[in-house]
């Protein structure tokens, strides 16, 4: 989707929950949007990435929460992935991996999440580095099955909405 002052400086795509998006993956997936699919009272989790060869100061994320068109919905929150440095790795004593087939790396791995509303959903998007986020999704026991949608905003300093997504 293009947004009202999308910014072509930065790119914006999804991965898998499960993959570990390093600051030095810069490559975007391709995936624009995302549909993660759920049962009742559970949670689970869609990721997406920012990348920018320039440093932003000031962006914010924001999305709503998971609507049906008949009025239902399921809430929504951003978690910001944290990077922790990783050197020295001894991969080869990993279940027989090498460095080249190993999912643990050298370099600034994301491991701890932290709920990005805590930080005034605001955040600095490092230049030359991709930043990781998580979308938590929680069904209740008596949501109703469908199909629903939300929307995903990046927006700069001056709160203009510079990339934005839908996900389902």
């Amino acid at each position: 989707q293009t947004a009202p002052y999308e910014d072509s400086s930065i790119n914006l795509w999804f991965e898998h929950s499960f993959k570990k998006v390093f600051t030095s993956d810069t490559t975007p997936s391709g995936m624009d949007t995302y549909s993660v699919y759920m049962g009742k009272n559970e949670v689970e989790n869609a990721q997406f990435v920012l990348y920018s060869q320039s440093t932003k100061d000031v962006v914010m994320a924001t999305v709503s929460n998971f609507t049906d068109g008949k009025g239902n919905e399921m809430s929504a929150e951003i978690y910001y992935e944290m990077y922790v440095t990783t050197d020295d790795l001894a991969t080869g004593s990993v279940l027989g991996m090498t460095a080249e087939n190993s999912i643990i790396r050298e370099g600034e791995t994301p491991d701890p999440v932290y709920p990005l509303a805590k930080l005034g959903n605001r955040f600095k998007l490092n230049g030359g580095k991709s930043q990781a986020f998580f979308i938590k999704v929680r069904s209740s026991e008596d949501t109703p099955a469908g199909w629903y949608s939300a929307q995903l905003d990046v927006q700069n300093s001056s709160g203009e909405i510079v990339k934005t997504a839908t996900v389902f």
